[in-house]
């Protein structure tokens, strides 16, 4: 049987207003770890290039050798949403997106791109650090180093954010908490595998979650 996913187990907390109240509390990612990320000379520039709807993104070789998107996919289709149906998340996080329409919207950029699977997205996360591995619930080298290289601003070019998720039933949960990202790989007919950067432990976790969840997307280009 496949492990529960860390990232959406906080549905179980949106109905106990208790457990509700600490997650309110803004969270910070452990402040012990003192690791810095190095800025990667190999890799080449960031390049841009805009989508159907006008929306511009950059886009850079990193560590692991694959080109990747390193700004949140926006692309409007079917299955995508803004999170809290505000349109001006979708300009600050992307839109989060099934896992259907996550395939969808990244093969619609043509030009070679589609959705990550989850071995390129394993290999990307090694090569900055390591994650924590939900399957066998073992840190896989170092997770808070991966989470420290590839979230925000300091990042080393990927910017991921922490853009939340929504629900099947149309609930939004995580925003400035968690960041998962979909990858192509499905363990199952109605679950797929994912990596989620996540504040309050400061780590980056590979796990699954259900298709119908909306998440974000970083597309890899061929």
């Amino acid at each position: 049987p496949f492990p529960t996913w860390s990232c959406s187990r906080v549905e179980s907390y949106l109905k106990d207003p208790a457990r509700q109240s600490l997650l309110d509390k803004n969270v910070e990612p452990d402040p012990s770890n003192s690791f810095q990320p190095v800025s990667n000379s190999k890799s080449e520039k960031e390049r841009s290039f805009s989508d159907q709807d006008g929306n511009e993104y950059s886009f850079k070789t990193m560590k692991d050798g694959k080109v990747w998107m390193t700004k949140n996919l926006n692309l409007d289709v079917a299955g995508s949403y803004c999170y809290d149906g505000k349109d001006v998340n979708c300009q600050k996080y992307g839109r989060l997106y099934t896992w259907e329409a996550a395939k969808e919207a990244c093969a619609a950029l043509g030009a070679g791109w589609r959705l990550p699977t989850d071995q390129e997205w394993k290999k990307l996360a090694e090569s900055y650090g390591g994650y924590y591995d939900f399957q066998s619930r073992k840190d896989i080298d170092q997770p808070k180093n991966a989470y420290k290289s590839l979230v925000g601003a300091v990042s080393d070019g990927f910017a991921a954010q922490l853009g939340g998720f929504r629900f099947s039933d149309g609930s939004y949960f995580g925003e400035g908490r968690f960041g998962f990202y979909w990858s192509s790989t499905a363990p199952g007919d109605d679950r797929a595998w994912g990596y989620c950067f996540s504040s309050g432990k400061g780590k980056l976790s590979r796990g699954y979650d259900r298709k119908t969840y909306a998440h974000s997307v970083r597309c890899l280009q061929d």
